[in-house]
C-alpha cells in the first residue's frame, strides 16, 4: 500500500490549487509523519524536526499561504503513523497555536448515540470536560465509512486539542456555509482548557468523511 500511496497526490493537489486559485489564494502541500511531533525513542533529532515543521507552518501562514497538510504515507511505518486525519489535525493545530480546529464530518454534531439507529440520541452542544463526554457518548458506530477517522477519533482529537488550548468544533461538511453557520451555534464546541489559548490568529481545518 505504501508503494501506491502517492498515486493521485499530484491530481489531488492540482484540484486544491484550482479551487483556491479561483480566489487568488496560494496554497502549499506539507506531508508530515507522527515522528515530527511525538517522542519516538529511535529518533534523536525529534525536537529539531518539530521546530522545523512549526517554523514552516508559521512562516507560510504569516505570508498568507494556506498549508494543505497530510500524512506522508510513503515514509510512515506503524510506529510513526498518525493513523487518522483527526489526530494529525489536532496535533497540527496545537503546533501552530491555532485558536480553533474545525473537524468536518457527516453528522451535524456530537451525539450521545448513533442518530441513524437511535432516534432518541441527544445532541451534545458544548463540551467542557472530555472525561465527562466519554461516559455519555457512544462511539462504537458513529462516523463515516470513508477515510480513517470516526467519532471515536474525533473524541481523542478533542482531548488533544483542548489540552493544547485549541477550541474544537465538530460539524457537518455536507452543508453549505457551515463554518459561517457555526457562529449561530450549529455543531459541537469542545472548549479549550481555561487559561490556555492559542497565540496566533491561525485556524486549522481538517476534513474527515
Amino acid at each position: 500500500m505504501q508503494a501506491l500511496a502517492e498515486i493521485g497526490q499530484g491530481r489531488l493537489i492540482a484540484l486544491w490549487d484550482s479551487l483556491f486559485g479561483r480566489l487568488n489564494q496560494p496554497i502549499a502541500q506539507i506531508l508530515l509523519t507522527r515522528a515530527v511531533f511525538l517522542p519516538i525513542p529511535f529518533l534523536f533529532d525529534k525536537r529539531s524536526r518539530y521546530l522545523n515543521a512549526s517554523s514552516t507552518l508559521t512562516t507560510r501562514l504569516n505570508h498568507g499561504v494556506i498549508p494543505i497538510i497530510n500524512e506522508n504515507n510513503t515514509l510512515s511505518v506503524s510506529e510513526i503513523k498518525f493513523g487518522d486525519n483527526d489526530t494529525s489535525s489536532a496535533i497540527t493545530a496545537a503546533m501552530c497555536h491555532a485558536q480553533f480546529l474545525f473537524l468536518m464530518t457527516d453528522v451535524n454534531c456530537l451525539y450521545t448515540e448513533n442518530p441513524r439507529s437511535k432516534p432518541n440520541a441527544q445532541i451534545v452542544k458544548v463540551v467542557y470536560h472530555i472525561e465527562g463526554v466519554r461516559k455519555i457518548v457512544s462511539t462504537a458506530t458513529l462516523g463515516s465509512s470513508l477515510g480513517t477517522g470516526g467519532m471515536a477519533t474525533k473524541r481523542i482529537a478533542a482531548a488533544l486539542a483542548t489540552v493544547a488550548g485549541v477550541s474544537k468544533i465538530i460539524s457537518n461538511a455536507t452543508k453549505t456555509q457551515v463554518i459561517t453557520s457555526i457562529m449561530t451555534k450549529i455543531g459541537t464546541l469542545c472548549s479549550s482548557i481555561s487559561g490556555i489559548t492559542g497565540t496566533t490568529s491561525a485556524q486549522s481545518f481538517s476534513t474527515s468523511m
